[in-house]
């Protein structure tokens, strides 16, 4: 997993409410994988618009969208449901992305202290999105709407920025490769292969970028390689 988008919002905000708006917005884009809610309904956007004051239940779901899989879970007010949650994206459904949500309170056991604390590692771009919840409904419909597609906008900018790069050392160089890729997986928002020997980062991050190369330049097969020069001139290549 590389990227973590958080929807945070005091308790009642509609965290929820935005978390079944992207939900939806994605599922248009891709195909829904996995799906779990208590009473198995899957409210569509205008339903939940239609909702807006009234309680929608809490899901979890798995969308594909351009053979990326994205994770959107809405559990987040009591730290052991999300501890629950965030393992299964991870370990179970082996996602890329999760969008989840989180309260406003950021103090040791809450949920937005284990974001920071504990997975700190795959938070590569913290899109973080408060609001209140106002008494006018047209208000709260239209902050809901606003927030739920910065959300899905964010994702979808994500996926379409990052690229997979064969790493440039020999593969019969495993000593090299298995240093390497562990030094790369490291890196917020980085995400190596061993099997495939590959590299997948948002090519336009300038400071990701750099922080590749400075981890390469100790590697001297790789530095001073033909095979590097090749991969520097990929990314130049996709950034023209």
């Amino acid at each position: 997993m590389r990227t973590i988008f958080v929807i945070s919002g005091f308790q009642n905000a509609g965290k929820t409410h935005t978390a079944w708006l992207v939900y939806n917005l994605l599922k248009g884009m891709g195909e829904e994988k996995e799906f779990h809610c208590d009473n198995k309904q899957r409210w569509t956007y205008d339903e939940v618009i239609d909702k807006i004051n009234e309680f929608l239940p809490d899901f979890r779901a798995v969308i594909e969208v351009e053979g990326r899989k994205i994770a959107v879970l809405s559990q987040a007010d009591k730290l052991f449901v999300f501890k629950k949650e965030i393992q299964w994206a991870i370990k179970d459904a082996k996602v890329d992305y999760v969008v989840c949500c989180s309260r406003k309170r950021n103090r040791e056991n809450s949920v937005k202290w284990e974001l920071r604390t504990k997975y700190g590692l795959y938070i590569s771009n913290w899109k973080e999105k408060t609001y209140y919840q106002p008494s006018n409904k047209d208000k709260r419909i239209n902050d809901a709407r606003k927030i739920s597609e910065e959300v899905y906008q964010a994702v979808i900018n994500k996926l379409n920025n990052e690229v997979t790069l064969f790493l440039p050392v020999d593969h019969d160089d495993m000593a090299t490769m298995s240093s390497l890729c562990r030094e790369l997986s490291s890196i917020p928002g980085c995400e190596t292969n061993m099997d495939d020997k590959t590299l997948t980062f948002d090519i336009t991050n300038d400071k990701l970028r750099n922080c590749i190369f400075a981890i390469m330049k100790k590697c001297p097969p790789v530095y001073y390689s033909d095979k590097y020069r090749e991969f520097e001139g990929q990314i130049n290549d996709f950034l023209k």
